[in-house]
């Protein structure tokens, strides 16, 4: 789970997971999250997609849609 937090604060705005359970994914994401203990993970925010109930997005607080 940590390597997916990981992952997005790498990316310049995040990454989408797909999911059969994505609330379960949230939760576990959050756990791991709180057990690493690195506040670098913290600009990351764990959004259920409005569009599409099988997707999770792991979103960069601080990304910019400049470029789009």
């Amino acid at each position: 789970m940590l390597e997916y937090l990981y992952m997005a604060l790498r990316s310049a705005r995040g990454i989408v997971l797909r999911t059969s359970d994505r609330e379960r994914l949230r939760q576990k994401l959050y756990a791991a999250r709180r057990d690493a203990g690195d506040t670098d993970l913290d600009v990351i925010a764990l959004v259920p997609s409005p569009t599409s109930e099988d997707e999770l997005w792991l979103v960069r607080k601080n990304a910019t849609t400049e470029g789009t």
